[in-house]
């Protein structure tokens, strides 16, 4: 993947498994909580490692919805699709006309700046599209195994 997060949008999004609608940054706990268990759950084969879907689903949703209440304009509402082989998280703000950006990490810990370079790293795909009243930055991950 290149330097920069691409305008497109998801390839095959896939079917809707469950959606949030998260008004504050408090709720980021309770989402990782339901990301773990439809990923333990349900998502990926059996023979598959779902801890490694699991956690990267959880470290990506929590830091891309975290951008929203950083940089944009809440609610952040994440939706989780299940494509052929794959899963979609999708994380949409009410911001369309700021397009995502990879932050230049400051070196120092704590300080942030590594959310999209995080999604990146995890996710079999990144990108992102905006719509009248939205912009979206996605993930897909595919199934381990």
């Amino acid at each position: 993947m290149s330097g920069f997060l691409h305008s497109t949008y998801p390839p095959d999004p896939g079917a809707e498994i469950r959606r949030w609608v998260l008004d504050d940054p408090t709720q980021l706990l309770p989402l990782r909580g339901d990301l773990r268990i439809i990923a333990s759950g349900r998502l990926a084969p059996q023979d598959a490692d779902d801890g490694m879907l699991a956690e990267g689903l959880m470290l990506v949703a929590t830091e891309l919805a975290s951008n929203v209440f950083k940089h944009a304009t809440p609610p952040a509402t994440v939706l989780l699709r299940h494509a052929a082989g794959s899963v979609v998280l999708d994380v949409a703000d009410h911001d369309p006309l700021v397009e995502p950006a990879y932050a230049v990490a400051s070196g120092h810990r704590g300080h942030g700046g590594r959310g999209l370079h995080l999604a990146r790293r995890l996710a079999t795909d990144l990108g992102w599209y905006a719509t009248d009243d939205t912009k979206h930055v996605w993930a897909r991950f595919a199934f381990p195994g």
